[in-house]
């Protein structure tokens, strides 16, 4: 469980960088890059907006500077890399006009970026978050340093020092970006900060819909607002009243309808034989079905699994006596796309008209749901 929490803290406080287009319009760009103390080398500029890291473009450097030029049709997110290694490289915002970079080397945190207002709006919101995170930052390095001395342990005094300053960064990012927003609604580095806050680290789905709702026209037509829009329209097919309908087949080929459950309350429980959350969560489930299946209760377990065999063996191990469906195809599961599920576990209870009814009930939330449909 500690470990766990570290790991958590790590992935919450990581600055992803990748961004997505700026408002601002089509045109031509140049970008000049000034490199002091390298007179050789290459650049290679990648395009994040459609998060595949692309390469566009390659320049060779020639005493101390190389350049980029061309068009495009609304500004995007790149990443400047030098030599096209692994390093984390120069992220920024390609827009129309004139953009100069000056660093040093290829020490790319020395960076400064002008003719880019896009990216100095993310620069902003980057200081910002910086400042938050840095007394939560603080507490979880003295508990990673605590824990190489103590054989992984870390004391209980740094643990509820950390859970409470982990505690403290919700409140703190929404006031933040309640700010941010409003200095900035019509920016697509706004639309790209809510996407990163509040959908690649995932969180309360009103904060989001809240957040959007706070981003202009222009903004919401950006790379990422367009990106946002479209994982709400996936959630409102799992939102509550929301009618679910799929099939896809058991362990043995037969093709299974989420029909023909009607009448019953169902647990869609999407898992996956590797997911380690899933396997922990599994002992509540077979409670849950225990307890209420002979009242009308009833799962159908959906698994994110590309390997059959890993599949039957987790099924048999961990007593999954209920139905199970995939299409082995791992996180290409034709109904976790269609549905939006985007990570695991994850679950739907429906009612008898195929209707959902909750979301994501795991530990002991599960059982007092069920206890109040069946009193």
């Amino acid at each position: 469980m500690q470990l766990l929490r570290l790991a958590l803290f790590t992935l919450i406080i990581l600055f992803v960088v990748k961004v997505g287009n700026a408002s601002g319009g089509s045109g031509k760009y140049d970008v000049v890059i000034k490199i002091k103390g390298l007179s050789g080398g290459k650049l290679y500029l990648s395009s994040y907006s459609d998060h595949t890291g692309k390469i566009n473009d390659s320049a060779v450097i020639r005493h101390g500077q190389a350049s980029f030029s061309g068009t495009l049709m609304e500004p995007e997110f790149c990443i400047l890399r030098l030599n096209n290694t692994e390093n984390q490289g120069l992220a920024f915002f390609l827009e129309k006009g004139h953009i100069t970079i000056t660093t040093s080397g290829d020490d790319w945190n020395t960076a400064v970026v002008k003719g880019s207002a896009q990216t100095t709006i993310l620069r902003e919101w980057e200081s910002e978050w910086a400042r938050i995170t840095a007394p939560t930052s603080a507490a979880f390095k003295k508990g990673r340093e605590a824990a190489k001395l103590n054989n992984g342990i870390v004391p209980d005094s740094l643990l509820k020092e950390m859970d409470k300053q982990h505690l403290l960064l919700g409140p703190l990012r929404d006031s933040a970006m309640t700010t941010f927003l409003s200095k900035y609604p019509q920016s697509s580095a706004s639309a790209y900060v809510v996407h990163l806050r509040y959908i690649e680290y995932p969180s309360e789905e009103e904060l989001l819909r809240h957040f959007w709702g706070c981003l202009g026209e222009q903004a919401r037509k950006s790379f990422y607002g367009k990106q946002i829009r479209s994982f709400l329209e996936i959630r409102d097919k799992t939102a509550i009243g929301a009618l679910v309908s799929f099939s896809q087949p058991d362990t043995s080929g037969k093709t299974i309808n989420v029909s023909d459950y009607r009448g019953k309350y169902l647990l869609i429980d999407f898992w996956a034989s590797w997911c380690g959350p899933c396997r922990r969560e599994n002992p509540n489930v077979v409670s849950a079905y225990n307890n209420f299946h002979e009242k009308g209760f009833d799962i159908l377990a959906v698994s994110l699994d590309s390997k059959k065999t890993d599949w039957l063996n987790a099924i048999k191990k961990d007593n999954l006596t209920w139905q199970h469906v995939s299409d082995l195809m791992g996180w290409k599961n034709a109904v976790a796309i269609e549905l939006g599920v985007s990570m695991v576990p994850t679950n739907l209870l429906l009612g008898p008209d195929g209707r959902v009814i909750a979301r994501d009930l795991r530990g002991e939330a599960l059982q007092q749901k069920l206890a109040e449909i069946f009193h």
